[in-house]
């Protein structure tokens, strides 16, 4: 289970951290708050998200007794 969950996070993370990067590049320093406190709430964005997704990614581990089936 401990390698569904290092897959899941390192996949999550691959594909969102280089959308939030690209997201926020165009717009320079030109942020309210201010560019530390943008990249800050990106990374929070990102991290907040990642536990919704590893729930559903290990649900069916949980409910399963962690014997992998068919989906």
């Amino acid at each position: 289970m401990t390698g569904v969950l290092l897959r899941n996070i390192i996949g999550f993370l691959v594909q969102m951290a280089p959308c939030a990067l690209l997201c926020l590049i165009p717009f320079g320093n030109r942020f309210r708050g201010g560019a530390r406190r943008a990249w800050g709430l990106s990374a929070l964005i990102v991290a907040v998200g990642l536990v919704p997704f590893l729930a559903v990614a290990v649900m069916p581990l949980v409910v399963s007794d962690g014997a992998p089936g068919e989906i």
